[in-house]
């Protein structure tokens, strides 16, 4: 994924950073919320996570499957099947 810390908040780089997030839960699924934050934030050069990047990859991540264990979410692969 090429990263455009400027563009982050922007409409037009939301399909690009979607893809992003789920080439990492593709690579590391099951992967927890946290890490997930961390891997966007620190791909995109920050040292922090605030509200705005949390929201972001909040709204972005919606559709993908997510399960939840000792109130942390985690996100799944998508040929995952859960019985």
């Amino acid at each position: 994924m090429d990263v455009d810390p400027d563009r982050f908040n922007k409409s037009d780089y939301a399909s690009k950073l979607k893809k992003g997030i789920e080439a990492i839960v593709e690579q590391e699924g099951p992967i927890a919320e946290e890490l997930l934050i961390t891997r966007i934030k620190t791909g995109h050069g920050w040292r922090k996570a605030g509200n705005k990047i949390r929201s972001r990859v909040s709204k972005l991540t919606a559709g993908i499957k997510n399960t939840k264990f000792q109130g942390e979410k985690f996100y799944w692969q998508k040929n995952v099947r859960f019985i």
